[in-house]
């Protein structure tokens, strides 16, 4: 599936996407309101007001029916799914998503705690080797190089 920036998602990422969607189309009836639009943007600690709701919202409902449906959220979030290299600003922000203290490095702490607000129910043995096939140079984090690269291996 590509959207229109282009960018071909693998089965696997559409499938990745098909439960963050899920996540976020609370009701479950297959789109995403404005309520939870803003519910998803304070997820991503980006809390926004009713006006910016409204501005994302005309923004990414390419249909202009009030509602974002699967195929534009895919569009929304496949430049992140898909990252460009030269171009690392929305990879960057996927990275600072999980970096919380903002020190250059996801540690396993955080990853956990993005994971629970996001209602995953991993172990801890599970998140640890998450971080551990990241975490190239074995310092227990995982920096921003890392995580491009983890990035861009999941891409091929």
């Amino acid at each position: 599936m590509s959207g229109m920036t282009g960018r071909v998602l693998t089965e696997e990422q559409i499938e990745e996407l098909r439960e963050a969607f899920g996540l976020f189309d609370k009701d479950h009836d297959g789109h995403i309101t404005l309520q939870e639009l803003r519910s998803m943007m304070k997820l991503f600690n980006r809390p926004c007001t009713a006006e910016e709701a409204r501005e994302i919202m005309a923004e990414v409902d390419k249909n202009n029916d009030g509602v974002i449906d699967f195929r534009e959220f895919v569009e929304l979030m496949s430049p992140v799914m898909t990252p460009n290299r030269s171009d690392d600003s929305d990879l960057k922000a996927a990275f600072d998503f999980f970096d919380k203290d903002h020190d250059g490095d996801i540690t396993t702490r955080e990853l956990k705690a993005v994971l629970q607000s996001l209602h995953l129910k991993l172990t801890d043995s599970e998140i640890e080797e998450m971080i551990a096939e990241a975490d190239t140079d074995h310092n227990g984090t995982v920096s921003f190089e890392e995580f491009k690269s983890v990035m861009c291996k999941r891409k091929k």
